[in-house]
């Protein structure tokens, strides 16, 4: 199905999207190199990634260390 995962800040602007596009049925894994949409690093703290599909939207706190 087609997947979004996002990173958003504690005030809830998107700071990156990580992925966009088709995952087949399985296992997959994503990672976050602290970079923001623009290409700066992010500081130190919390943030939220957020996995969407057609079905389901999960939201899970993450802490970002420098």
């Amino acid at each position: 199905s087609n997947i979004t995962i996002k990173v958003y800040n504690v005030l809830g602007q998107e700071v990156k999207t990580i992925f966009n596009g088709f995952k087949s049925f399985g296992r997959h894994s994503a990672i976050w190199n602290g970079l923001n949409n623009k290409g700066n690093q992010m500081p130190s703290g919390i943030y939220f990634i957020e996995l969407d599909n057609y079905k389901l939207k999960v939201v899970k706190p993450v802490t970002l260390l420098k």
